[in-house]
């Protein structure tokens, strides 16, 4: 048997994102509040480029819970 700790933060659902003109990964990852590094790899991009109208998944984020 496996006990689990509570760590006091709650993870929030994966969410997608279709690219409009003018958005970047960074742009994105900073609206959404994840790292470049997992952006990039939830979508298995090797660079930063991304085309309008593509789909890209958005890594859940981790967010302290309220006390």
């Amino acid at each position: 048997m496996a006990w689990l700790r509570d760590s006091g933060k709650i993870a929030s659902a994966p969410r997608e994102h279709v690219v409009r003109s003018g958005e970047s990964l960074a742009l994105l990852a900073q609206r959404y509040q994840v790292s470049l590094t997992s952006l990039r790899s939830a979508n298995n991009l090797r660079n930063d480029v991304i085309k309008i109208g593509q789909t890209l998944s958005i890594p859940a984020t981790t967010l302290a819970s309220q006390p």
